[in-house]
């Protein structure tokens, strides 16, 4: 069953100090089980020699949810706890914060904890190329190709599964390609891309009384009023992943930042994990 699951790493991580150190630890990312990764990777962690990325497809209809249910999120853009769902590909701006984690109810259905295991600042976004063989569309090489060989982390883990999705292009609905910004920042992108980590078994998570508590304060209005908005459809959109800009997005960025014990900035996969083989 794919989601969330502790992946082993060789990582570059910073500690409260400042200080970059490379270890080995697990974090929580795409896959099929523990140390067990599926067809593809989203967002890929391990991308090497690429920033990390993350792909969407069949994501033509502006605005339809029912499209593709799977890849609908919440937009949380701006400061105001407003909600409207939509799909991120079309939303997401150079600069933009999304952040990926889930949330638990208590026996009241009042949200009682919110985890984060994943931060991603934009820093490209590139459509894949589409051609026509006959009358059939096919995918040309995906965005950075010349960047990378079939060898590399990105294409094992990543893009070699879209060659098996071909049959979904339509002119309507074209690939497209979020890149992340990574370390170390720059003027354009002040703030860059990171795992929060805490533990092998647990991510950044936030309880108790600082969920009433700015910047957590506006994510649980915003969480509560998506469930409202959304509500006839599936509630499992809620847990994708939140797109946030301007002073919200930055003041949850630093927050995450400051009270994460590492923030692994960069990974490779362990000889734990277990790529996907098609059979």
């Amino acid at each position: 069953m794919p989601g969330r699951y502790p992946l082993a790493a060789e990582v570059e991580v910073i500690d409260q100090l400042g200080s970059i150190n490379t270890t080995y630890l697990s974090f929580l990312g795409d896959a099929y089980g523990v140390n067990s990764l599926g067809p593809n990777m989203d967002p890929c962690i391990f991308s090497d020699p690429l920033p990390w990325c993350w792909s969407y497809c069949r994501m033509g209809k502006k605005g339809n949810i029912h499209q593709t249910s799977h890849n609908t999120v919440v937009d949380a853009t701006g400061e105001a706890p407003w909600v409207t769902p939509r799909l991120l590909n079309h939303e997401v701006r150079l600069g933009d914060v999304v952040f990926f984690g889930n949330y638990q109810f208590d026996n009241n259905h009042t949200i009682s904890e919110i985890w984060v295991d994943t931060v991603l600042v934009v820093g490209a976004k590139e459509k894949w190329g589409i051609g026509k063989v006959g009358r059939k569309l096919e995918l040309k090489k995906p965005p950075k190709s010349d960047e990378f060989t079939t060898k590399d982390d990105v294409w094992k883990y990543h893009f070699d599964d879209h060659r098996f999705s071909h049959q979904f292009v339509t002119i309507r609905g074209p690939y497209s390609s979020i890149f992340a910004s990574m370390y170390p920042p720059s003027l354009e992108f002040p703030h860059y891309s990171f795992i929060p980590w805490v533990s092998d078994k647990k991510p950044f998570s936030i309880t108790g009384y600082r969920l009433t508590e700015f910047p957590f304060s506006n994510l649980v209005k915003i969480m509560e009023n998506a469930r409202v908005k959304v509500k006839a459809h599936d509630e499992r959109d809620l847990r994708r992943p939140l797109l946030f800009n301007g002073d919200l997005a930055a003041s949850l960025w630093s927050t995450i930042w400051n009270e994460a014990t590492l923030r692994i900035i960069k990974a490779k996969p362990s000889p734990k994990i277990q790529p996907f083989c098609r059979t």
